[in-house]
């Protein structure tokens, strides 16, 4: 195991040293939540220092002090860095240390386009809400936005508006579909020219796909978010209806029912695969067929290598975790599991565990690393050969990395 050294393992010192430069008692500096880019080689963190907040990026600060800063994020690649401040009562979005369009009273959702190059935000002006990409006004003026979504290629934007009492989906600055009471979970197809979201109108649930219902409305208080098929096209979802919950394909029940089950999966041979249970006892189903004994505790929603060979899930049953492989137990005695993968050989796994307050990251049942605070989401190289990710304790940071 290699510890590389970026930034965070400096960046208490470099925090101590902008302090001091700047005349400030370093004993009134306050650091927030790091996060770092998905490569591990860079991190950024926030600062309270007196009155004053300000964004730390590899040992450096970015831009100005302001009387308040949030949300930093990197973009898909690490190269660019956003985050939200206030000051003097009125708000902004800074990226890269200069900031994006004006000031405004209020400003939210700041989120970096697929390619990283574009930014977007909703903006509040004189009580009205409206969309900003890259410091440009793109949209009319609405009571409240929320839920905006990129298509995978970038090249269209969608989200929720609200006006009076209506809430409607607007693509592109053009409204689509029809009027709701709530909207939820906006999903896009992989090749960006559909999508697809759950509303209610009229105390009904349903399905709603390039702005036209699909299928039945329900009595119920909640529909499961749109899954797009292999295909790209046909939309899957769980419905909750009468104490019971089933899949529908573009509006047609396609499973038995059941007394509660997970989002559908696609295996690499396109089969379907869901979790599932009936009167406590959980198991796995793929393309309508239990492929699993029947255990009491949730199973989490399957993995698969990649020729489809080999299925991997956690479960809980009662305070503790186990892991299985091909429905056979790999590992158990954990408080949570979580980013369960294969590795490149198709048979080993990987996956964060917690372990009472602490955090580890294990391979078929032996620690690689732990004693963590925090652990971040697991990277993989693009040729599959290292993983990496980023350990917190305290307020120590550490960038890991070794081979798969």
């Amino acid at each position: 195991m290699r510890r590389r050294k970026p930034a965070v393992l400096i960046l208490l010192a470099a925090i101590a040293t902008l302090a001091a430069g700047c005349g400030e008692d370093e004993s009134k500096v306050t650091l927030g939540t790091v996060i770092v880019a998905k490569d591990g080689k860079s991190s950024a963190h926030t600062v309270k220092s007196g009155n004053s907040e300000y964004v730390v990026k590899d040992d450096k600060q970015v831009g100005e002090k302001y009387g308040r800063v949030w949300s930093p994020a990197f973009n898909a690649d690490g190269s660019s860095l956003v985050f939200m401040a206030a000051s003097g009562g009125k708000q902004r979005v800074v990226r890269d240390g200069k900031g994006v369009g004006g000031t405004y009273d209020a400003v939210g959702g700041a989120a970096f386009s697929p390619d990283g190059r574009s930014i977007v935000f909703k903006a509040r002006a004189n009580n009205k809400e409206f969309l900003v990409k890259d410091g440009v006004r793109v949209s009319e003026e609405y009571d409240r936005i929320s839920n905006t979504v990129f298509s995978p290629d970038g090249r269209s934007l969608v989200f929720d508006a609200t006006s009076g009492r209506d809430s409607f989906l607007v693509k592109d600055g053009v409204p689509v579909g029809g009027k709701y009471e709530g909207i939820w979970r906006i999903v896009f197809s992989p090749d960006g020219r559909s999508f697809a979201h759950g509303a209610i109108a009229g105390s009904k649930v349903f399905m709603v796909k390039d702005g036209a219902v699909i299928g039945d409305k329900y009595d119920s208080q909640y529909i499961g978010e749109p899954v797009f098929g292999p295909d790209g096209h046909s939309v899957f979802y769980v419905v909750f209806s009468e104490g019971k919950q089933f899949i529908c394909k573009d509006g047609v029940r396609v499973t038995d029912l059941y007394d509660c089950m997970t989002s559908p999966v696609f295996s690499p041979d396109g089969s379907m695969v869901f979790t599932a249970s009936v009167d406590l006892d959980w198991f796995v189903v793929k393309d309508g067929t239990r492929i699993t004994k029947a255990r009491r505790g949730m199973i989490q929603t399957p993995v698969f290598n990649s020729d489809g060979s080999s299925m991997a899930f956690a479960t809980r049953a009662g305070r503790k975790c186990s892991v299985f492989r091909d429905d056979q137990p790999v590992a158990t005695g954990y408080d949570w599991v979580e980013d369960l993968r294969f590795g490149p050989d198709g048979r080993s796994l990987l996956w964060k565990a917690r372990l009472g307050r602490k955090w580890a990251v294990v391979k078929d049942g032996k620690v690689l690393a732990g004693d963590f605070d925090k652990v971040s989401s697991i990277e993989t190289s693009p040729d599959g050969s290292k993983i990496t990710f980023t350990g917190i304790r305290g307020s120590a940071t550490s960038s890991v990395e070794m081979p798969w």
